[in-house]
């Protein structure tokens, strides 16, 4: 088969009897780089008018142009105008590329047919030229450039709807303008990496004039090394939502710091209803402390107070629930689940779940949260680890474990206090065990090796890191549905509400988890069992207990700083 030579833009005939000598007359195609012989079944000859127009448009130049220069040279035009050629109907199984020649015929003017010596009026008038895709030309089409003169031309229809611009897409979350003044650090240097006009000049002037500046950095990075890395990372977050806002409303960089109370009741404002109240007090310390680490002043007047007192009431759907504790149950299915006899990293795991559930610590204060082990914040096999017993016996009842540093003492420390039980849950067995297990050798300095730590398979001390265990215990209760979902600090929740329900004093339980007051009792859980437990103990008493309830209660009234006269004036009403 070959293609139609007549006109059509849409037909593709083969060659019958009757016109194969028509098809293969030299007379009726120009002889343009055409070879002499041409195969049926072969490429269109480079001489087509529908591959001339691609190759034309791809020049940037118009079909119109073929007129003049056929005039001017005196060759033979088609008989056949282009417009008569652009009403035959385009069958629907023609190619895409087919189908594209005829529209370009269709915004073609049919040239004239009459050879002259002096070119028609009509065809003095500047021809309208194809616009070519990436050329800056007018153009009520728009076609494809051609990669060759034997592609098609494409020519794409005109823009949709009225304007013919595009439909905007949905805004996107505001971002941090990447700025000298914010440079993308992690989170938790943010604080001490981000800073303002304001900061930059307070910085200046601290030089004195006659200070380095690599003197004045050190100071500005010793003020920021006075937070914790967790305290770090959550004023980060909310430096980073203050910043959002302004660029957000186009605040001006002196505007930011210092910030002006209505500045910052319009942030608060903004978060309000979308998250909890102790999340936006969180983002206000982060401000805060940035505003100090830069020496801005830092104001609240009593309306950006009431402010955020309105918001922490609309904030309250978005309040967490209460961290369920974990419970005996808990620790009974994750020793099922366990090899502590045989496996050295399980060995490790349970002694450290044991020691801070019934110890009442936080899981931070018994495992390493990011490395590197630091002697001086994390507990080390080389501690000050004591163990009491009965004189002459080889039981241990007790053990006392020295922590170099606790979130509310600091550098004070605190300890972790076991007690032996007689079931399978003593922490103290489990301890021992993970000693054995995991021995230290000759040449080991204890003191680098974490409380925790447990040999690898190659034999050498892997770290007890938070994340990795919390992995492995979740992954094992996960298994369980009927069991609370919990988080690291469940086990100091859990240990406190254990002790309480097996009938321990409050002040005892307080005395074990560190608590330096009552305020422990906002994580008491099961408050229907533990509170009925005490009370029909001091109803069933008799005067012994009830002295001892006296007792208590004098202790209070000293602690409290309350004088006797109240006291005795509480007795006669």
């Amino acid at each position: 088969m070959s293609k139609d030579h007549s006109g059509s833009a849409s037909h593709v005939n083969s060659p019958s009897d009757g016109n194969k000598s028509t098809f293969l007359n030299s007379a009726n195609v120009p002889s343009e780089s055409r070879p002499s012989h041409v195969s049926l079944y072969g490429r269109l000859p480079r001489s087509s008018p529908y591959t001339r127009a691609g190759s034309m448009s791809r020049r940037g130049q118009s079909p119109l142009n073929t007129a003049l220069h056929s005039q001017t040279q005196g060759a033979e035009l088609p008989t056949t105008a282009p417009s008569v050629l652009a009403q035959r109907p385009t069958p629907s199984y023609a190619s895409p590329y087919v189908q594209n020649r005829s529209r370009l015929h269709s915004n073609i003017s049919p040239p004239s047919t009459t050879v002259s010596s002096q070119p028609s009026p009509a065809a003095l008038v500047p021809p309208q030229p194809i616009r070519v895709l990436g050329v800056s030309q007018p153009a009520p089409a728009t076609t494809l450039r051609p990669i060759s003169s034997f592609q098609p031309t494409f020519i794409l229809p005109p823009p949709s709807g009225p304007s013919g611009s595009a439909k905007p897409l949905a805004p996107k979350k505001p971002e941090v303008h990447p700025m000298n003044l914010r440079p993308k650090v992690l989170t938790k240097d943010r604080l001490a990496s981000w800073t303002t006009p304001f900061g930059i000049k307070r910085r200046q002037e601290a030089a004195l004039g006659f200070l380095p500046s690599h003197a004045v950095d050190k100071a500005y990075n010793l003020v920021a090394d006075s937070l914790e890395e967790s305290s770090k990372t959550t004023y980060g977050a909310g430096l980073l939502r203050f910043t959002q806002f302004c660029d957000e409303h186009d605040i001006d960089e002196e505007k930011r710091m210092p910030a002006h109370p209505d500045l910052v009741a319009a942030f608060v404002a903004s978060a309000a209803g979308s998250v909890s109240g102790s999340t936006i007090k969180a983002w206000l310390s982060g401000l805060r402390a940035w505003h100090i680490f830069n020496k801005a002043p830092w104001s609240e007047d009593e309306f950006l107070s009431l402010v955020r007192t309105a918001s922490k009431k609309i904030g309250q759907p978005k309040k967490r629930p209460p961290r369920a504790p974990v419970s005996l149950r808990h620790l009974e299915l994750l020793l099922d689940s366990l090899d502590i006899v045989a496996c050295r990293e399980d060995a490790a795991l349970w002694a450290c779940a044991t020691t801070t559930f019934f110890g009442c610590r936080r899981l931070g204060e018994t495992t390493l949260s990011l490395p590197p082990f630091n002697a001086y914040r994390h507990v080390s096999r080389g501690g000050d680890i004591s163990l009491r017993g009965e004189e002459g016996s080889i039981v241990v009842d007790s053990i006392c474990i020295h922590l170099p540093w606790t979130k509310t003492t600091k550098d004070a420390g605190g300890k972790i206090i076991l007690t032996r039980r007689n079931d399978r849950l003593c922490p103290i067995f489990a301890l021992r065990n993970h000693f054995e297990l995991n021995a230290i050798k000759e040449g080991e300095v204890a003191k680098d090796i974490s409380l925790f730590a447990f040999r690898n398979y190659t034999r050498e001390f892997r770290q007890m890191y938070k994340s990795e265990f919390l992995e492995r215990v979740q992954a094992i209760w996960k298994k369980h549905p009927e069991l609370d979902q919990v988080s690291g600090h469940s086990f100091r929740i859990g240990g406190a509400v254990t002790l309480l329900m097996a009938g321990v004093e409050p002040e005892v339980v307080a005395a074990t988890g560190g608590w330096t007051s009552m305020a422990f009792l906002l994580y008491w859980r099961k408050l229907e069992v533990i509170v009925p437990q005490f009370t029909a103990k001091a109803y069933g008493g008799g005067d012994s207990e009830w002295a001892s309830v006296n007792a208590k209660l004098d202790r209070l009234r000293k602690a409290d700083g309350l004088s006797t006269a109240i006291a005795d004036a509480s007795e006669t009403l």
